[in-house]
């Protein structure tokens, strides 16, 4: 399964600490697998972290300005370890 040539997803997994699950791929087969297969572990929430893996996976898959970047943010909203995000979390 694909996601054609425009779209492409990255999934990272934060707890305490942060990780790359999936680069950024056209495969959202693979994608999706990882996702499924990603569980609770128990462990702080590194917001920060999360979010500083999935911006550094974006800058360096860039295919250039003219594409969107995104990041959808899933957490359960409470910053157990390292900072909690502020203005300038962006």
């Amino acid at each position: 399964m694909s996601a054609g040539p425009d779209i492409r997803v990255g999934i990272a997994k934060f707890a305490t600490v942060a990780r790359r699950n999936t680069n950024i791929t056209a495969n959202l087969k693979d994608a999706i697998k990882d996702a499924l297969e990603m569980t609770y572990a128990g462990e702080g929430t590194n917001t920060r972290e999360g979010y500083n893996i999935a911006k550094t996976m974006l800058l360096e898959s860039s295919r250039g300005s003219e594409y969107e970047h995104v990041i959808v943010y899933m957490t359960d909203g409470e910053t157990t370890i390292g900072d909690a995000p502020n203005a300038a979390f962006s």
